[in-house]
């Protein structure tokens, strides 16, 4: 995920992450996989905030060749942290994402008939 961010950031250089951060990683720890040949290149177009996360990733700093699950990340969590700063929706910004079961969902394509 680090590399294609840095890619489309050579594209549209003011893309930003959404939520690619330590507080979502460490918050999401049910949520980690493992790489089994974690990447180490040299990204350019990231963040201060995005390439400490990454240099921590790639030096084992969370453990070796975690990975996080973007996909299963909680919606509540992702969904307070998009809105607006001073939204009146949602619960405060750091609270601790919200405890339910992991309900996955199934995403169907079809083509309509000839």
């Amino acid at each position: 995920m680090w590399s294609i961010l840095d890619q489309l950031r050579a594209v549209h250089p003011h893309v930003l992450s959404v939520p690619m951060d330590e507080a979502t990683l460490l918050a999401h720890r049910g949520a980690w996989g493992s790489e089994t040949v974690p990447a180490r290149a040299a990204l350019t177009r990231l963040t201060p905030e995005e390439l400490r996360v990454y240099a921590a990733l790639v030096g084992g700093e969370f453990g070796p060749g975690v990975r996080l699950e973007q996909e299963l990340i909680d919606w509540d969590w992702a969904r307070e942290r998009l809105l607006p700063p001073g939204s009146t929706r949602g619960a405060t910004r750091d609270r601790e994402p919200a405890k339910r079961p992991h309900r996955p969902r199934l995403l169907v394509a079809s083509t309509p008939p000839t």
